[in-house]
C-alpha cells in the first residue's frame, strides 16, 4: 500500500444543480470542442476535450451519476518583451517613412507581429478536470487559480445554461479560527486526523510576524502551543488525513490541495497488465491501451473516495461554510472592474472641470 496522487489533486468545491443529462451535455460540449492553435495564432484557445484520456472519444465520462469533463487550453510561449520590442521596431520604421501612426495602424502592427511570432513559438497545453456528482449536487473544479476556475465555469455555463453553480466559501478568519480550535481543543472530527508528516502553517492575523511552519512534529507539542498561545498565531494551512485513506491539505481560503489516496498500486497495475497483455483469440488490437485503462481505474477510485470523503469534509466545515452564487460573484467583480476603469478614464482624460479638488481613485 502507498499514497498515490489522486485523479484531481487540487480543487475548488462548488454546489451545482440542474445539470443536463450526460448525453445532452456531451452534445453541448461538442459545440466548443478543443482545437489547437492555428499556425499563425498565439492563443490562448480553449475547448472541451476527452476527460478520461486523450485516446478516449467521449467528452463526458459518465458512471453511477457522476460526470468527468475536461477543459483544455493551449497557448504558444512567446515572451511579451519580445513582442513589445518587435512592435516598437515596426512603429519606428513607419515613423521614419513618414507614415501616420494611427490607432488602426498600431493594431495592425500588433496583429502582424503576433502572427509572425506564432509561426515559430512553442505551444503549451494544459487540462483542467471537472468532476460532478449529480446526485449530491457537488462539483469539483480541478484548480484553485481564480482565472482558471472562472474560465471553466463561464464555458460550462454556455454549454449548460440551465445549471446553477455556487461556491462553497467562507470568511478566511472564520476558517482559520476553526482550524486553530481543532488543535487547541481537540475538536477535529472523528473521521479525520492530523498528518504530521507534512507541513502545517501558522500566521498572525495582526502585525507582520513571520509565519511558523512545522513538519514531522506533533501539533500538540509545546512548540505549537507556544505559537498558538504566546505568539497568538492562527492555523492557516493544515495537512489532514481522512480515515487514513486520503491525505490532503486545507487552507483558510477553503482550497483543497495535495490530495493523495492510500491504494494498492501494485495490485492495480497487475490487474491492468493482465487485461492489456492478452494474447491469441483474447487479444483485441482495437482495444483500449494500458494508459486508458489506468485512467478509467483512477476515475473509479476517485469517484468512490470522493463520495465518502466530501460529506465528511463539508460537515467538518459546516459552521463556517456559506454558498455564494458564481454568477453573482463574477457580476460583482465585473462591476468593480468597470467602475475602476471608468474612474481611471475620467481622471486621465480632458473631462469637464470639476468645481472642487480632484480626489484620488
Amino acid at each position: 500500500m502507498g499514497m498515490k496522487s489522486a485523479l484531481i489533486s487540487t480543487f475548488t468545491l462548488c454546489r451545482v444543480s440542474n445539470v443536463p443529462p450526460h448525453d445532452k451535455l456531451a452534445i453541448a460540449l461538442s459545440k466548443a470542442e478543443f482545437s489547437p492553435c492555428l499556425a499563425t495564432q498565439l492563443g490562448p484557445v480553449y475547448g472541451w476535450a476527452p476527460a478520461l484520456h486523450e485516446e478516449a472519444d467521449e467528452l463526458v465520462h459518465y458512471q453511477d451519476g457522476c460526470l468527468l469533463i475536461c477543459l483544455q487550453s493551449e497557448k504558444k510561449s512567446c515572451p511579451s518583451s519580445y513582442l513589445k520590442a518587435a512592435e516598437k521596431r515596426e512603429l519606428a520604421a513607419m515613423k521614419e517613412k513618414g507614415l501616420e501612426i494611427t490607432k488602426e495602424a498600431k493594431s495592425a502592427v500588433k496583429d502582424r507581429v503576433n502572427t509572425e511570432a506564432a509561426k515559430s513559438a512553442f505551444p503549451v497545453s494544459s487540462r483542467t478536470l471537472v468532476w460532478i456528482d449529480t446526485k449530491a449536487n457537488l462539483m469539483l473544479v480541478g484548480s484553485t487559480n481564480e482565472k482558471v476556475v472562472k474560465k471553466v465555469l463561464d464555458m460550462f455555463g454556455v454549454a449548460a445554461p440551465s445549471a446553477s453553480v455556487s461556491f462553497l466559501s467562507a470568511d478566511e478568519r472564520q476558517v482559520s479560527n476553526l482550524m486553530t480550535e481543532w488543535i487547541q481543543y481537540d475538536r477535529l472530527p472523528m473521521t479525520m486526523s492530523f498528518d504530521e508528516s507534512n507541513e502545517s502553517c501558522f500566521r498572525s492575523r495582526t502585525g507582520f510576524c513571520p509565519q511558523a511552519k512545522f513538519k514531522h512534529e506533533s501539533l500538540r507539542s509545546e512548540a505549537v502551543k507556544n505559537v498558538l498561545q504566546d505568539q497568538e498565531k492562527k492555523a492557516v494551512m493544515l495537512p489532514l488525513l481522512w480515515e487514513e485513506k486520503i491525505a490532503f491539505r486545507i487552507n483558510d481560503k477553503l482550497q483543497i490541495s495535495a490530495i493523495k489516496f492510500d491504494v494498492d498500486t501494485k495490485e492495480q497495475e497487475s490487474d491492468l497488465g493482465s487485461t492489456s497483455n492478452k494474447t491469441g483469440a483474447e487479444a483485441d488490437p482495437r482495444g483500449p491501451s494500458k494508459a486508458l485503462l489506468m485512467s478509467a481505474a483512477n476515475y473509479v477510485i476517485f469517484t468512490g473516495m470522493m463520495k465518502m470523503f466530501l460529506p465528511d469534509l463539508i460537515k467538518a466545515l459546516g459552521s463556517v461554510v456559506t454558498e455564494e452564487s458564481a454568477q453573482e460573484r463574477y457580476a460583482e467583480q465585473a462591476r468593480k472592474e468597470a467602475e475602476k476603469k471608468s474612474g481611471k478614464g475620467k481622471s486621465g482624460g480632458a473631462a469637464e472641470p470639476a468645481p472642487g479638488p480632484a480626489t484620488a481613485d
